[in-house]
């Protein structure tokens, strides 16, 4: 498991996680902020009622072009179809993956007082 990264041990990866559930392993990783925000254009459509043109974000779209761009199973891009087809509590249990991957926060280094200035001063 992946969980509980510290700081000191991340680079630049993105962070992926594994979980087995109903027998099978998925592999949740996390997207680059440019996919992300192409998964929330492309669940945004535009509604035009009496004349006003609006955007309506579709979270339920979103949450299915989320799991198909970061999930594999079994080491497989994911058939977002058949995991939908498979129950509530299956797919629940991965949007709550998927979220944290996304979503908890970013693990902190303890810096000492003046470290970030003395390493702006080195490289001028």
């Amino acid at each position: 498991m992946v969980r509980g990264v510290s700081a000191a041990d991340m680079d630049n990866e993105f962070v992926s996680d594994k979980i087995k559930l109903r027998g099978k392993v998925y592999t949740i990783t996390e997207l680059s902020m440019k996919a992300y925000d192409k998964t929330v254009k492309q669940a945004t459509r535009e509604e035009d009622d009496d004349g006003i043109k609006r955007e309506i974000f579709d979270g339920a779209a979103h949450n299915k072009l989320l799991m198909a761009a970061c999930v594999k199973v079994d080491g497989e891009k994911a058939d977002v179809d058949d995991i939908y087809s498979q129950g509530t509590r299956l797919v629940r249990a991965l949007q709550k993956k998927i979220n944290s991957v996304h979503f908890d926060d970013e693990p902190e280094e303890e810096i000492e007082d003046g470290e970030g200035e003395a390493k702006a001063e080195a490289k001028s």
